[in-house]
């Protein structure tokens, strides 16, 4: 990528790093492009405690007025499953989002501000607490689905 766009963007930096924990420096990018993970994440037995793991680096990494921008095709309706996860309170997100796509949906997610520590941990336990819920919710509708189908 970074031969392609040396010409136009010289000063990009560009790499691929572990969603769930990033090497990158604090509050150190400006740009988090996201094509899929988010979509392979909600695949995952627990998709919300994982999905709220990835954005907390994503909030993390992140400048102030840096943005977050979630290209997105998968797993139910964008409004259900991507909204509630962008608006955890463990995030300090604008979030744009654009029509539907022909089934995709591009969500730009501009960071506010960067929470004290005290904050910032106290906002991840209601995170967790509230990832965990959705995760035994949807664990407990996909057993019903299962069950509903073998009678």
């Amino acid at each position: 990528m970074a031969s392609k766009t040396a010409a136009t963007t010289p000063m990009a930096k560009w790499f691929v790093d572990d969603a769930l924990q990033m090497t990158v420096p604090s509050q150190s990018v400006d740009v988090v492009l996201d094509k899929g993970t988010l979509d392979a994440v909600l695949i995952r037995s627990d998709p919300f405690a994982t999905a709220a793991r990835m954005l907390r680096e994503v909030q993390r990494v992140l400048k102030v007025g840096g943005v977050y921008m979630l290209l997105t095709h998968g797993r139910g309706d964008p409004d259900t499953w991507r909204l509630p996860l962008l608006a955890m309170p463990h995030l300090s997100m604008n979030v744009a989002k654009t029509p539907d796509l022909g089934g995709y949906f591009i969500f730009l997610c501009t960071k506010l501000e960067q929470p004290d520590a005290h904050t910032e941990e106290a906002n991840w336990a209601r995170a967790q607490a509230w990832a965990d819920e959705q995760d035994r919710l949807d664990h407990e509708v996909e057993m019903n689905n299962i069950d509903e189908v073998g009678q």
